[in-house]
């Protein structure tokens, strides 16, 4: 099997600490990834809202390019990513005249997509909690972070059914992570809701209204963290925050958290990236990690 990392575009000029921990965290899982520097935008949100053929264009550009590459499984880091490809991959698996007309922009490329050759697309938190990869994450764990983190799922990987393929019990998957690596997680009720991030490019008052909802609530419970698996919730919560509300609770990606379980230091899950990063780093080393 040969694995590669979409990391998305938003990942990959303001986040690039996202890919860098669950590099990491993958390697130290025996899962060695294969590098892509072509990969583009899937496109979601502005070419999603122009162009449905062209977003699909996109996307199998992306696919085919990790087809010609032996890819088996591509791991996504972001919520949006993970739904706009598995949406373009099930129009190209399912239609065949859309199929053809992709493929014949492709050539110009020297490209194609092939429904034979067949991808899996998986974000990092479906990938780690499959069955035999959560039990060897598990005993991997060498460090308890004793920390109080509040959980924001991305809610695109959750939603919609027909394309996520995911239960009910799979809103748990960040849950069981962070458990397993000792964290304290105190529930509310936003965990599974848009974020607002993605609103940010088209109606900042609805994103701010959507943020504001959550910060009402962690303000009155003992949150040291805000543990996010979504570049969009990330923006919206380190860089915008301050828009947000007067109390700050600093985000982290949920794979910078693993990797510190895993026994990576601080410097190599590179925290010092993130907005608020000496606040971060002061939790940690505040805390009980054994």
């Amino acid at each position: 099997m040969k694995y590669s990392i979409f990391p998305g575009c938003l990942v990959s000029y303001r986040f690039p600490s996202y890919e860098k921990s669950a590099n990491l965290v993958l390697k130290r899982l025996g899962y060695n990834v294969t590098p892509i520097n072509s990969f583009s935008c899937c496109g979601s949100q502005i070419l999603e809202s122009i162009n449905e053929r062209d977003l699909h264009l996109l996307n199998a550009r992306n696919l085919s390019i990790a087809q010609d590459l032996e890819i088996n499984t591509l791991i996504t880091l972001c919520g949006s990513c993970t739904y706009i490809i598995k949406k373009s991959l099930s129009i190209l698996l399912e239609d065949r005249l859309e199929l053809m007309k992709v493929n014949e922009k492709l050539s110009d490329l020297d490209l194609q997509f092939s429904p034979k050759k067949k991808i899996n697309v998986t974000h990092i938190a479906e990938f780690l909690n499959k069955e035999s990869i959560f039990d060897n994450f598990r005993k991997s764990i060498i460090k308890s972070i004793d920390i109080n983190i509040a959980i924001q799922n991305p809610c695109m990987l959750l939603r919609p059914n027909r394309i996520s393929n995911l239960e009910l019990k799979d809103r748990l998957m960040i849950y069981k992570l962070m458990k397993e690596c000792g964290a304290n997680i105190i529930s509310y009720k936003y965990t599974n809701r848009c974020c607002g991030g993605t609103m940010l490019a088209f109606d900042k008052p609805i994103a701010k209204d959507l943020g504001v909802l959550r910060y009402d609530i962690l303000r009155e419970l003992n949150v040291d963290l805000l543990v996010v698996g979504c570049p969009n919730c990330q923006l919206m919560y380190s860089i915008y925050q301050n828009m947000l509300n007067d109390i700050s609770i600093p985000s982290i990606f949920f794979t910078q958290l693993i990797g510190l379980a895993l026994d990576y230091s601080i410097n190599e899950m590179a925290l010092e990236r993130n907005i608020q990063s000496d606040k971060i780093i002061e939790i940690i080393n505040k805390s009980k990690v054994d």
